[in-house]
This record gives structure tokens, sequence and C-alpha cells, in this order.
């Protein structure tokens, strides 16, 4: 009993024990399973750590790259708005950097690292904001690019620092997980063997610990991933390299730099990437590296990708183990393409700008011209050799740049500069003008000088070229007498054609003349021959010697055209007259088909049409034998202002051969060589007419086949006439002068030259004239007087009071039906309409002729017939003006003083025109040619009428600046013409008795 209490005993003790054993082993077990939990936690809270300060290293260095793409847009673009995003993501970097500082506080080398960027990031703040400020000067931009480049290398250091130390971090972390996780396993099959009981109770805790390791495996694979990714993703290309420069290893991004894979990549040698030029260089880096035991280079190469592009990159290397350091390099390889062009751009343009500075320097230095600039105190800043020689000349020997001309000259001189030069600034404008500097000998400059502005817009200083026209001066006067030696001889030339023409017509009438009283008379058939032979050689004479006095004067360009209203069918009806008497007994059938929608009056000059188109007629008709001349006058185009007449002469002659049309407007030139022989002729008849036509504007065609006949066809412009055709073609002389008499009209005119010519037209024929210088005064005149005026004559453009509102005043307002005609000088389409709205009864355009003038008023006052002044009709002249209207009233007085008003008026209008042209001003325009054209037009100087009557038009209807110099220098030129002639008329006039 006491043995079996013994064994019990022992055996509960055992039990006891055992049970002790367990107990404490379970203790210990969970002991040890909860603290490798929580080791196994702490080990994944760094890796995660880890990762988010990594993460937060990318966020820095891709805001870091944001504010370099911000300044290289700037630099493309000038935009000032990049500014405000530049300091933005400086301000969103600051942030997270001092984050950054927060996470790795416990680590001295990352804060030191992270201290070091946030310093190199301020100090690249600060050049960039230069640039800015100093908007992209080019000392700013250097600046920039020389801070980039100093700063990159250490903020990539300092990255790599951080990165470094994290990965070393997450691989401590990495060995202390794997010992955790074999301490747990070794301690998880120990108990199982030493307590097989608390297998099944332990069970479920040890699958919870498996389970929840597997998930923190699952982690750290994520998180290696995320590292990966952030390696593969970074906007540079990693790459490692073995001792012989075989690769290794690439990254992705690898393939877009040089377009090879990265399978295609492992086991190239890296020269073969390398620009072959570049190659020794890149080595000699590689090696110096090695044998300085160098930690970190930096180097950029050109590279030629696999397609041939040429690329340039910067490449940072370092050993990748440091105890072996020639066993290979790690490098992160960066496109730097586009921030190299840029460079080599810049370092071009500069090298650009050096030379074109030489260059103009050259230039102003071997120019014969004094060349100097000056800045707005008047310190010179620039002067070229020859400024200097002259100084020297003038015994001038101090410095020049820096001082001013009252350094050197005189005061009252140097003031006078002064003055010049403000004027420069004050007008910004060229200034241009002669100046002699006297000393042993007088030498004549011409000076310009301009003001010279900045980039802004800003005039700095004043530009000056100084030209030595001493011996242009002095040949001036050989010049101008050798000139007056040429027009003697021309002039002497013109003479000597006269009055050979003179000399030959009139023994050649003579002959012509006794020829045809000599056909009239009884003659045999052979004496009727010989004197038709006469008659017709003495045509070809007479023919031949017009056409080399009007070949003279073409070339001698002193041909002139008359402007003036005519009827295009009565001209085409008598030319076919004048065919008509020679075509009597003729086999040839002259016929002419004329358009009747041409507008029957037309302006132009109707005697060099009618000489073209006899000339075209007469030779269709001469060399056609039988069959038909048909004359086409068609519309080619038109508009309310002006026409192009096309005109064809067609015949069925002997025709042209194809090789000589070519030449058959030349000068002495006919279709054959018996042509002369045969039809007489000098062979300047088309060669006239081509030139007649062309110093018209129109041209001249010809289409031919030998045997069959020519079409000669050619088109002329010409205005429309302002006046009806039944007014010009009246030539009817009704002396109904008594119907004006004693007649009252009132005239509404401010121009004194049209005052004096309408009144002293009214007066000539008995009327009593009531003259207003304004519309206001008009009406004044007409409330105030007891007594009605039969007839208002009403000038348009008038200050104070148009005649527009005035004729309306006296319908509207006055209710007065007095008949009131306008008179302007206005070309405008539709003038004549509004007039007629406003209440008026007819219009009178300026300058008018003096029946077309009697002949409506005697309309509106109720004349019968129509009035046609008893005046003897004037021929027209070659002259460019005519003093036949006015020469018509019979006023020596006004005749002297219209003239003189025109040549003191006219060169005054004609410059403000010219200034309102240059400046755009076109109402000023506008109203001073329509000013002008009323004295221009009482001189009948119809071509300049026409210069003015475009610019007018011109003006109110969109301008062409080009055309209206055109004109206007063309009309300056008029007038100087003119001036000359007046003067002699002048004196004529003043002499005479």
């Amino acid at each position: 009993m006491k043995t079996f209490k013994l064994f019990s005993f022992n055996i509960e003790r055992k039990i006891a024990g055992v049970l002790v054993f367990l107990v404490l082993g379970f203790i210990i077990r969970l002991t040890i399973i909860y603290s490798g939990t929580k080791k196994i936690d702490k080990s994944a809270y760094w890796v995660e750590y880890n990762y988010e300060s990594i993460k937060q290293v990318n966020e820095i260095n891709s805001l870091i790259a944001d504010s370099k793409n911000i300044t290289r847009e700037y630099l493309l673009l000038g935009d000032g708005s990049y500014k405000q995003r530049l300091l933005l993501v400086h301000q969103q970097l600051n942030n997270k950097i001092k984050q950054l500082q927060v996470r790795v506080h416990y680590d001295s080398v990352q804060l030191k690292a992270i201290n070091t960027i946030l310093f190199l990031v301020t100090k690249r703040e600060k050049a960039q904001l230069q640039l800015f400020e100093s908007y992209r000067s080019q000392e700013s931009i250097k600046h920039f690019f020389d801070e980039s480049a100093l700063t990159k290398s250490q903020i990539n250091d300092s990255f790599k620092t951080i990165i470094k130390q994290q990965n070393t971090l997450l691989l401590q972390s990495q060995i202390a997980n794997k010992n955790e996780r074999k301490q747990d396993t070794f301690g998880t099959f120990a108990a199982a063997c030493v307590f097989f009981l608390l297998i099944i109770g332990l069970v479920v805790r040890i699958n919870y610990s498996i389970i929840h390791k597997r998930r923190i495996e699952e982690q750290l694979l994520e998180s290696e991933y995320k590292y990966r990714s952030l390696i593969e993703n970074v906007g540079s290309v990693f790459h490692t390299t073995d001792r012989e420069g075989n690769f290794t290893f690439t990254s992705g991004k690898a393939t877009s730099l040089v377009g090879y894979t990265q399978q295609e990549l492992l086991g190239m040698n890296y020269k073969e990437l390398v620009d072959p030029e570049w190659i020794e260089k890149v080595a000699c880096n590689y090696i110096n590296q090695v044998e300085n035991m160098l930690h970190e280079t930096v180097v950029e190469f050109p590279i030629i990708t696999k397609s041939g592009e040429r690329k340039w990159v910067e490449q940072v290397s370092v050993f990748l183990s440091a105890s072996k350091p020639g066993d290979g390099f790690l490098n992160v390889v960066k496109d730097i393409t586009e921030k190299k062009n840029i460079q080599l751009n810049l370092e071009e343009s500069e090298q650009k700008l050096k030379e074109n500075q030489y260059l103009l320097q050259a230039i102003i230095d071997h120019s014969p011209s004094l060349v100097y600039v000056k800045d707005l105190e008047g310190r010179y800043l620039l002067i070229n050799k020859s400024f200097r020689k002259l100084f020297d000349t003038l015994g001038i020997k101090h410095d020049i740049l820096g001082k001013t001309d009252f350094d050197f000259f005189p005061i009252e001189e140097a003031v006078r500069i002064q003055k010049e030069d403000k004027m420069v600034f004050s007008t910004e404008q060229t200034l241009t003008f002669e100046r002699d500097i006297v000393r042993d000998q007088t030498i004549h400059f011409l000076i310009v000088k301009a003001p010279l502005r900045n980039l802004e817009g800003d005039i700095f200083g004043v530009g000056g070229i100084a030209t030595d026209i001493t011996e242009i001066i002095q040949n001036r006067g050989e010049l101008i007498e050798a000139r007056k030696i040429a027009e003697n001889a021309s002039k002497m030339q013109e003479q000597f054609l006269a009055n050979v023409s003179h000399e030959m017509r009139t023994p050649l009438n003579g002959i012509l003349g006794m020829d045809r009283l000599l056909l009239e008379t009884s003659l045999t058939e052979e004496q009727h021959e010989f004197a038709s032979t006469i008659e017709k050689s003495s045509n070809n004479l007479l023919a031949i010697i017009n056409d080399l006095l009007d070949f003279s004067k073409i070339n001698a360009g002193k041909l002139v055209f008359e402007r003036m209203d005519f009827d295009l069918f009565e001209l085409l009806k008598n030319v076919q007259i004048s065919f008509g008497h020679n075509l009597k007994n003729s086999t040839v059938d002259l016929k002419f088909n004329i358009d009747k929608t041409i507008p029957r009056v037309l302006v132009g000059d109707p005697f060099r049409l009618n000489q073209v188109l006899i000339n075209l007629i007469g030779n269709a008709i001469k060399f056609t034998k039988e069959g038909r001349v048909e004359v086409d006058v068609t519309l080619k185009n038109s508009d309310d202002f002006t026409i192009i007449l096309l005109i064809a002469v067609s015949d069925t002659g002997i025709g042209i051969p194809e090789k000589e049309i070519i030449h058959i407007f030349d000068p002495f030139i006919q279709a054959k060589n018996d042509i002369s022989r045969k039809y007489g002729g000098s062979g300047l008849g088309l060669t006239i007419c081509k030139q007649l036509l062309e110093m018209q504007g129109g041209e001249i065609f010809v289409s031919s086949k030998e045997g069959k006949g020519s079409v000669f066809s050619f088109a002329l412009p010409l205005d429309i006439g302002r006046e009806t055709v039944e007014t010009l073609q009246n030539e009817e002389t009704v002396n109904s002068a008594g119907i004006f008499e004693g007649k009252r009209f009132l005239l509404v005119e401010d121009n004194d030259i049209n005052q004096k010519l309408v009144i002293t037209l009214l007066q000539r024929v008995g009327a009593l004239v009531v003259l207003a210088q304004t519309g206001k005064e008009a009406i004044h005149f007409i409330q105030s007087s007891d007594d009605h005026y039969d007839l208002i004559l009403m000038d348009l453009q008038m200050p104070e009071m148009d005649g527009f509102s005035t004729a309306l005043y006296i319908r509207k307002v006055l209710k007065l039906n007095t008949p009131i005609i306008a008179m302007t000088a206005s070309a405008l389409k539709g003038e004549k309409e509004k007039c007629l709205q406003f209440g008026m009864d007819d219009y009178l355009s300026k300058p008018f002729d003096f029946n077309v003038f009697y002949n409506k008023m005697a309309k509106r006052i109720g004349g019968d017939g129509i009035y046609v002044e008893n005046a003897k009709k004037t021929q027209p002249d070659e002259r460019i003006y005519s003093l036949s209207r006015l020469e018509e009233l019979d006023d020596k007085e006004y005749l002297i003083g219209v003239i003189n008003h025109y040549l003191q008026s006219i060169p005054v209008l004609l410059i403000q025109i010219k200034d309102g042209i240059q400046q755009s001003n076109w109402e000023i325009v506008y109203q001073t040619s329509h000013k002008a054209k009323s004295p221009v037009g009482l001189f009948q100087a119809n071509t300049l009428l026409d210069k003015l009557h475009q610019i007018e038009i011109n003006a109110r209807n969109g301008a062409d600046r080009d055309k209206c110099n055109q004109w206007i220098e063309e009309a300056i030129q008029i007038h100087a013409i003119m001036k000359d002639l007046l003067y002699v008329d002048l004196t004529r006039i003043e002499n005479s008795v």
C-alpha cells in the first residue's frame, strides 16, 4: 500500500511535473509565438515605411523635373505666366521636402542628404526666378544652365544616398524577417516533437501564424515589385556593365532611348552605342574613375540609336562593388538631347551674333560715309574710321566716345546740332539735310539722322550718316547744263521735223490739189492712169510724213492725249463714211457690227481712237482685193464708271506669214519684202497703233493665216461720259439770251474762283446774281428778301451747312418750289440720284461746258429752245491744259487772278493729299482732292483732273494706298509741267493790250 502510494505519488508527481512542464512549455511557446509575431509585424511596418519614403523621394524628383520643364517652356515661348506656375511647384516641393525630413529624422545620413537637396533646390529656384526677372537675357540663361549643371549631380547624389539608405534598411528588414521565420519554424518543430500532445491544441494558432507570415511575404513581394516599378518608370535609364563594358542589366526605359530591346542589349558592349568620335573619351572616363577610385562620375556624350538617330545623354556611373571597383558599373543615363540642342543652338547664335557684329563693324569702318551713334544725352556711343579721320582733319585729337558736341564745336554749332537731334527724338522721323563744312576747302555733306529703338521699341539714341557729296554738287551744274543742251537738241529736232513737215506738206498739198483737178478734166485712159498714180504716190508720201511725225512725238514722250466727252457711235459713223467713197466701185464690202449696249458717250481721246481705226481699216482694205472687211465693236467689260471697249477688224485679204506675225508691230517692218513696193507705206502704222493703245492702257492682238485673211483686235479702257448724249449732240446754235434777261439767280458757292466764273457767265446774259457764301446765308437771303429767286445754283460741299441740308430745308421748311441746280466736282456713284432725293431739280458736274450750263438753266426757267452760247468753239490742242474756256469770258483781270490763285493753291492741296495718303487719312484725301478739282477743271487740264478724280473715288470707296501714291506722284509731275507753262501764259496775258 505504501509502495503503491509511493508509485502513485511518483506517477502523480511525474504527471504533475509533465503537466507543469507542459504548461511551462505551452506558456513559453505562446511567448515565442507572440514575440515572433511582433517582430514580423515590425518588419512589415518598416517595409511599408521604406516604400512610402521612396515614394516621397520620387514625388520630389518629379517636382524638380516639373520646375525645370516650366523654365524650358518659358525659354521657348517667353510667356510670363509660367512664373506663377514655377512658384506653385516650388511651394509644393518645399512642403514635400519638409515632410520627408520629418519621416527620416531618425536617420542622420538621410536627413543630411535631404537638407542638401533643400539647399540646392532653393539655389536653383533663385536662378530660375532671376531668369524671369531679367526677361531671358543671355547672362541669366547662361547662369541658369550653369546652376542646373552644378546642382544636378549634387541633387542626384543626395537622392542616391537616400535610396541607398532606404535599400539598406529594406534589406535589413528582409534579413530580420527571414531570421524570425527560421526561429519560428525551429520552435514550432521542437514544440511539435516535445509537446506532441499540444499539437492539436496549437494547430489553430500555428495555422494563424502561417497565414499571417504568408501575408507578410506577399507584402514584401509587392513592395519589391513597387520598388522595381519605380526604377522602371523613372525618367532615367538604369543599366549595369561588367569589367569589359558588356551590359548585364538594363531597365525597360532603355528600349525607348536606344531602340534595342532588353534582350538585344544584354551582352552588347557599350561601345556599340556610343558615337564613334566619342568612344575614346567615354572609355577614358571609366579608366579615370577606376584609377582614381572616384565613387561617381558624370559625363555627357552622343549615342547612335538602332534607327541611326543621334541623341545626347548624360550618364552617372558608380561602382557595382566598393570592394572590387573594377568588376563593373551601375549607370544612370538620361536623355538630354533637347537641352543639348538648345545649348548648341545658343552657342551657335552667340557665335553668329559675334560674327555679325564684327561684320557690321567692318562694314561701318570701311564705309566712306561718316557713321555715328549718340545716346539721348548727345554722347557719342559709336563712330567709324571715316568719322575719326574727319575729326583728325579738323584738328580734333580728343577721345570722342562718351563726349558730346559741346566738347568739340563752338557753342552755336553744338546747340544747332542738339536741336536737330531733339527734332529727331520728338518727331520720331528721319531727318535729311545738306550741310557745308568750310576749312581749307568747302566740303558738302548729305546728312541723314534717324531715331534708334531698342527691342522694346523705345528710342535710345540717334544714328547719323553723313555722305560727302562735294563731287555730286560740283557735277550738278554740269548735268543741268548738259540737260539743257539735250533739251535744246530735242527741241531743235522737233522744230526741224515740223519745218520739214511744213515744207513738204505745202508742195504736196499743191500736187494733190492740182492732180485732183486734173482727174476731173477729160483725159485719155493713159493720162488718167498717170494722174491716178500721182495721187496714189502723193497720198502714200503724206501718210509716211504723218507716221514719221507721230513716231517721233511718241519716242520723245511729247504726245499728249486729250480727255474729253465724245459720241462713240458718231465717231464710228464718220469712219465708215470716210471709207465709203473709196469703196463705191470696189469689190470689197465694209461692214460695221456695233453692240448697242455700249454707252454712247465716253470719255477719252477720240482723235487717237479715230487714228487707230483709220489705220487698221485702211490696212485691211488695202490688202484685200475682193471679199469683205468687218469691224466688230463690243463691250468686253464694264462697271459704273469705266468700260473696256473691244474692237476687231477682220478681212479676207492676203494674210500674214506665221513667222512674220511676231515682228508685225516692229517699226519699219512689213509682212513681206515687196509689200512697200506694191502697196506703199512706211511700216510704222501698226507700230504707232500699238504704242497709242498701250499709252492709253490698252493692248492690241493679231491672228492671221496667209492667203485667208487677218484679224486685228484691240481693247481700250474708257470712262463713261457724265453728260447726256442729247446735250453733247446738240450742235445747233440758238441765240435765246433774252430768256435770262432780268432773271434773279441765287448762287450758293464758297469757292471764290467758281463764284467769279458763274457770276460772269450769268451777268453776260443779263441775269441778276445774289451771292451766298454758305447754306445758312442762302436761307437768310431767301427769308429776308421780298423778291423771289427764279433759280438757285447750289454747291454741295460747303462749311457749316452743305448743299443737301440747305436744299432739304428750302423744300421741307420754307415750302418753296424754286428750281435748284446742284453744282459739284464729285464723281461718286449715285451723286445725281442723291441730289434728286434731297429735292434738287438738276445736276451740273464741275468743270462744266458753258453751253451745258446755259442749257440746263434755260430748261428750268421756262425757255423753249436749247440755249447754246454764240462763242467760237476752240479746237483741242496738244497741251496738257487750255485757257480757251476762261478766255471766252474776255476778262483779263479775272483770268490773271484765276491763274495766280491756281499757282498758289494747287501745290498746297497736292501736298495735303500726299500727306493724307501717307497717314491713311482718307477723309482728308477725299475732301482735298474734291476741292482741287474745281480750279483744275477751269483750265481743262483733263489729265491732271483724271488723276484727282481717281484719287477721290478711291479714297471714298476703299482706298488702295499704292495706286493713290502712284496717282498723286503723277499729278505732282503734271502740275510741275503746267506751272512752267502757266507762268509763260501769265506773262503773255499781262503784257497783252
